[in-house]
């Protein structure tokens, strides 16, 4: 039905599509008041020609046009996100001074381990139990849960089957609440191996806590005790058998996109992302290593030797840094460069398993030296090169970057006042240039250098070096202008002075905040991409990538909570041609920020620290997990297009009006793109969390696009009945096209 909201009178249908389409060929009524629309419905007797804008089909999903491009359906199909089974593992979690068995997503790695016991009585029997970190995980949705039990008993007279307790309990041990007692039960043992089954009706949890664990308590319950004395035999952790018959819980919902634990610091002095730095190293413990500044302006050392459960301060340091970098060699050495608060730059190594800081260089030789970056040539680990930064406080207002080098694994330093900067000169006194190095080992026979910082005032620079045999570098005669247009000269450093730089894929790939939202560009050495824009806003970003190639740019925000959260936007193929959609790492609202990331994929995880905090600072460690094909995360670009047809100036966006079985739906968010993603519509965890977009301009002759990000709990259909409103700028009469999205 078509109807004008003010004056709640019924007329002809055709009388309402023709002042609707007037009101798209621009002839709009005057004076009328903010609330009042028209709303224009495809419905099989209203007629329209010619739209001045027109739905068009996209190439993702399947879509169908309707009345000469005025209304759309779109079907799009996503599998259910899950990491599920989780696997029953002989190794154990310590949880409040007891030893729990380890369920993981990977399936059995061992050779077996045999649970056993005598059933002489008729009795309910611990098997063993069982447990699941929670980490990363908001909430348990309404399953059904599939257990696998694989057991056996002996011959005879012996009636026993399986069943479980289900608890939450929190990380000092207390059970926070049992969710259900002897449920799952299976049918009865056998007299040879098998894997028998039993499921559970599993009702919605949130999680109070995410350092809490899902406990499963598995138990042998006898019937029947026969005579003599029988035994009972139960398996775990046995990658001889087939992934179905392993002991396992069937889940099709746990997604532990974070992990995050404190480092155990207290409170930080400074607190934007070159206090921070995290690494790996390749020892047998794959250790993760976090450095930070303190309270008191010390730099620390945390490590992590059980893939980030828990972290060790390595040694008590009073070593006084402002700014600082570390990388690690194939050797598993740490090469830390750091400026004190006083100013000038100072070298030192140390083994990545050290007890103290190694003894530094002298330093360089001024009291205006600052920031320094540091890099090892992968050609050669002895090459050593390091960026910094130079800028006064008084006199002329130099903001300079200099470059030195080592070819001896740093025990000499040489050019160690080498000056990079192209125009080093500004209007007024700055926080520095904030550069950083990083080193290709693909291109030349030793590799190239490329430089990165900001001027001090607006634009951001970028500058190649070749390595020679010897290890010197040849630089090119001017750098490259990234952008322009970023902070005015300033001594407080803001994010709009901050970039993170990397090469990966055969490209230099940087990001960085401009307008208070974070943007991304790559250079192939001869040709550069146009700028990728992220969510607005967006601060602070840090950029590294998977194995598979996908970039990764992390940055706090704060667009849905006003005490900033961390998200992310990972890249939607390897180009990129775009990110999206921005995923939140934290939710609680608690001062989230300052994020940096670990370069590179390690342990299937994508790595990066932060501060959480309003006044005194945590440092956390968190990671997400790179999805796979089977990970149900959908981006589908695009499903529709649309053309302004009438070489006019027009608002659109779009609004949803209705829906069905959205509590599928973990994100489900649509995007307008024109240049840039507008987000319209968001649906996080079953819910609204955004229902009608902002306006945005469809200029005369434009082309606009409309994707999608889906991501699915479990299977079924899911409907999104929107409107795609369009009116004329500074005008208040708009139009409405119906688009339907049908999620599967």
């Amino acid at each position: 039905m078509l109807k004008y909201r003010r004056e709640f009178r019924r007329f002809h249908k055709s009388i309402w599509g023709a002042l609707a389409l007037l009101v798209l060929l621009g002839f709009l009524l005057q004076n009328v008041a903010g609330s009042t629309y028209y709303s224009l419905f495809m419905e099989s007797n209203t007629t329209v020609s010619s739209p001045p804008v027109e739905l068009q089909a996209g190439t993702a999903g399947n879509s169908t046009i309707y009345k000469n491009g005025t209304s759309a359906k779109v079907s799009v199909s996503s599998v259910p996100v899950s990491v599920g089974p989780l696997y029953a593992h002989s190794e154990n979690w310590t949880i409040g001074g007891s030893n729990y068995y380890k369920l993981l997503t990977d399936p059995a790695d061992g050779s077996g381990n045999t649970i056993s016991f005598l059933c002489d009585v008729e009795s309910r029997k611990l098997v063993g139990k069982f447990a699941y970190p929670l980490t990363g995980i908001s909430s348990l949705p309404q399953r059904i849960w599939t257990f696998h039990y694989r057991a056996k008993r002996d011959s005879g007279t012996l009636g026993v089957h399986i069943d479980v307790d289900i608890l939450i309990r929190m990380a000092n041990g207390t059970v926070r609440e049992t969710i259900a007692v002897g449920v799952a039960n299976s049918s009865n043992v056998g007299e040879t191996w098998s894997t028998v089954s039993g499921a559970y009706d599993w009702e919605a949890y949130n999680v109070v806590n995410q350092t809490d664990y899902l406990e499963i308590d598995i138990y042998a319950t006898i019937t029947d005790a026969g005579a003599g004395n029988k035994y009972f035999y139960f398996r775990i952790d046995d990658s001889s058998l087939a992934t179905v018959d392993q002991t396992q819980v069937i889940t099709s919902f746990l997604r532990p996109t974070v992990g995050q634990v404190a480092t155990g610091a207290g409170s930080e002095a400074t607190v934007y992302s070159p206090q921070r730095k995290m690494l790996r190293t390749t020892d047998a413990n794959n250790t993760i290593h976090v450095f930070f500044v303190d309270s008191s302006g010390y730099l620390q050392w945390y490590r992590s030797s059980d893939n980030g459960q828990t972290f060790n301060q390595a040694f008590s340091s009073t070593r006084p840094a402002q700014t600082f970098s570390v990388v690690k060699d194939d050797s598993n050495n740490i090469h830390l460069v750091y400026s004190p608060p006083a100013g000038d730059v100072y070298y030192s190594k140390q083994a990545y398993n050290a007890t103290s800081w190694g003894t530094p260089t002298s330093g360089w030789g001024s009291t205006h030296y600052h920031q320094p970056s540091i890099a090892v040539a992968p050609y050669n680990n002895s090459w050593i090169y390091v960026v910094y930064d130079y800028h006064t406080t008084s006199g002329q207002k130099n903001n300079r970057v200099y470059f030195a080098r080592s070819a001896d694994g740093g025990s000499t330093w040489t050019e160690t006042t080498t000056d990079l900067t192209y125009d080093h000169l500004t209007t007024a006194f700055t926080a520095g240039t904030f550069p950083s190095i990083v080193i290709d080992n693909t291109l030349g026979t030793y590799g190239h250098v490329y430089v990165t910082w900001f001027k001090g005032e607006y634009n951001l620079y970028v500058k190649k070096g070749n390595i020679t045999s010897t290890g010197s570098v040849i630089w090119d005669d001017t750098p490259e202008t990234i952008t322009t247009a970023m902070s005015v000269a300033s001594t407080t450093p803001n994010t709009n002075m901050m970039h993170s730089a990397i090469y990966a894929n055969g490209k230099y790939r940087v990001a960085y905040c401009r307008g208070g939202r974070t943007r991304y560009k790559d250079w192939d050495e001869s040709t550069w991409s146009s700028e990728k824009k992220l969510v607005s806003p967006s601060y602070y970003p840090t950029l590294t990538y998977d194995d598979n190639n996908y970039l990764y740019i992390f940055y706090e925000s704060n667009k849905y909570n006003t005490n900033w959260d961390i998200m992310y936007e990972r890249s939607v193929d390897t180009t990129p041609t775009r990110f999206g959609p921005p995923i939140n790492i934290t939710t609680d609202n608690t001062g989230n920020h300052y994020v940096i990331a670990k370069i590179g994929e390690d342990q299937n995880r994508i790595e990066f620290i932060w501060t959480q905090g309003t006044s005194s600072y945590t440092i956390k460690y968190g990671y997400v997990t790179p999805p796979t094909d089977s990970s149900g995360q959908g981006d589908f670009n695009y499903v529709l297009k649309f053309v302004e047809k009438d070489n006019s100036a027009w608002k659109v966006r779009l609004t949803a009006y209705d829906q069905s079985n959205i509590a599928r739906l973990d994100n489900l968010t649509i995007y307008i793109y024109d240049g840039s993603n507008s987000t319209q519509i968001t649906i996080l965890n079953g819910a609204y969390n955004q229902q009608t977009g902002p306006w945005i301009d469809l200029n005369a002759s434009d082309t606009e696009y409309i994707w999608m990000h889906v991501e699915t709990s479990s299977a079924g259909t899911s409907y999104i009945y929107t409107y795609l409103e369009i009116r004329v700028p500074n005008k208040t009469v708009y139009a409405q096209y119906i688009i339907t999205f049908k999620i599967i």
